[in-house]
């Protein structure tokens, strides 16, 4: 009877672990990566995001800033029309007859 001893056995289940584990590592890198790669573009993406934001923001700023410039003109020329005789309301121009004819008010669009 030949002697067969216990510590081969162990060496093919060994080789057979040893195998596992090198797959199971693999995947783990490659999972990783794969994750690491994902996490990049997002960070990416969302500072991508974050500076048309504040290109946006800038903007905006800006043209807030010429609006209020618009109204300001706007609100002098409606002040001077009015001491002048001449009304807007909501689009339209009331004009006082500023002759001695009765007090009317003509409105043009």
């Amino acid at each position: 009877m030949p002697f067969v001893t216990i510590k081969e056995v162990n060496k093919k289940n060994h080789k057979k672990v040893k195998k596992s584990k090198k797959v199971s590592i693999v995947f783990l890198f490659v999972l990783m990566t794969f994750f690491g790669f994902q996490i990049f573009r997002i960070v990416f993406y969302y500072k991508d995001l974050e500076n048309q934001y504040n290109g946006i923001k800038a903007e905006q700023i800006k043209l807030e800033e010429i609006y209020k410039n618009k109204y300001e003109k706007y609100s002098l020329l409606k002040i001077k029309l009015e001491e002048r005789g001449v009304l807007l309301n909501n689009g339209t121009i009331l004009q006082n007859d500023i002759y001695n004819i009765p007090q009317t008010k003509e409105r043009t669009n």
